[in-house]
């Protein structure tokens, strides 16, 4: 994973191939990100293309994970008004390896709560200064 292998077209492409997620994430999701803990949320259009990034730093300290994700709903609301195929890829940003702790299954499950009936849900990914990997879904459900 290094967004030194990211084609020249891929802004124009779907993020529905793996391994493009994952030097997107790499590109798009900061060494501070990294080494501070943030969410970053890429915001898609109907054909799983990247629109916008959105990186919320320190979210841990917003307290109880499940009011910080219930906030996000009206994010999600906003964007599904603009466009009702949307989809989110989440990225959860810390320190640490690139084992899926408990900490991280909370978030992914929030989030996915917080997506739910509103935007598609295109995937959760762990980011950390080791690498990329997906959440898998089990978790995130």
């Amino acid at each position: 994973m290094s967004f030194d292998d990211l084609p020249p077209d891929w802004p124009d492409r779907p993020l529905s191939e793996p391994a493009l997620v994952a030097d997107v994430l790499d590109l798009i999701v900061s060494h501070r990100a990294r080494h501070v803990g943030a969410l970053v949320l890429l915001l898609c259009d109907g054909s799983d293309r990247l629109v916008q990034p959105v990186e919320i730093t320190e979210p841990h300290v917003a307290g109880d994970v499940h009011e910080f994700a219930a906030g996000l709903r009206s994010l999600f609301d906003m964007l599904a008004d603009l466009d009702p195929a949307a989809g989110v890829i989440a990225a959860l940003a810390r320190r640490g390896g690139l084992s899926v702790t408990p900490d991280d299954a909370r978030w992914a499950e929030a989030i996915a709560r917080a997506t739910a009936g509103r935007v598609r849900l295109l995937g959760v990914h762990l980011v950390t200064p080791d690498g990329c990997r997906p959440v898998p879904r089990r978790l995130a459900a």
